[in-house]
């Protein structure tokens, strides 16, 4: 009997993570607008209760980074997106009608717009408070929840970012996988933000096939 590797405990342990994370939005799959609203307001003040620690943390990792700069780039955005998505909440949850055409009248059509479940946000290095947060705050907005995968790029900031986030581990989880072992599980919507080109060759690897030259 051959004893498991650390990597495929680690993938084991993520998909029984992911099946309860699923689990649980089919317990409740249609978090209302008081509670979107709930995990934005609670996301704000955590981002700003712990925007030094992530300025710093971003500084490090990057041997050198202006305060100024983290604030502006990473920071701020995220706040404003927050505010924007609160005050547009309401009516983006609201269904939208559509023109049943001649043939169906008098019948009335509505789109109803639903939570995907479980989706995936890989975060990418250069912007990793914005690019990880910016995606998270229009997942929770969407009913979601999140499993949230930091680039290994910048270890001062996913430490921060984790502490950070450590009120929502009822929906939001953060796996220590490499990209190539968090793809494979079934995400509904996973957001990716990266050029064509790596995209490319990171779907290839995972899928076992070879990359298309461009």
């Amino acid at each position: 009997m051959t004893a498991s590797s650390p990597v495929s405990e680690q993938i084991s342990q993520m998909q029984k993570v992911f099946a309860r994370q699923k689990d649980t939005c089919r317990a409740s799959p249609f978090p209302d607008y008081d509670n979107r609203i709930a995990d934005l307001s609670m996301l704000k003040r955590a981002l700003l209760t712990h925007k030094q620690a992530l300025c710093d943390a971003m500084s490090a990792d990057y041997g050198h980074r202006s305060q100024h700069d983290s604030l502006i780039a990473d920071i701020l955005p995220c706040v404003l997106n927050i505010n924007y998505t609160r005050r547009k909440l309401k009516r983006w949850m609201k269904p939208s009608r559509r023109n049943p055409g001649l043939l169906l009248h008098p019948a009335s059509v509505s789109v109803h717009y639903q939570p995907k479940g479980v989706v995936g946000i890989i975060v990418p290095w250069n912007f990793p408070v914005m690019l990880s947060i910016g995606p998270l705050i229009t997942a929770l907005a969407a009913g979601n929840r999140v499993m949230l995968k930091l680039s290994e790029f910048t270890p001062q900031t996913n430490r921060a970012i984790a502490r950070m986030l450590g009120r929502f581990s009822s929906r939001i989880r953060l796996p220590s996988l490499k990209v190539r072992q968090m793809l494979p599980l079934p995400f509904p919507a996973c957001l990716l933000t990266t050029c064509c080109s790596p995209a490319r060759r990171l779907l290839a690897a995972t899928l076992c096939e070879p990359p298309q030259s461009t």
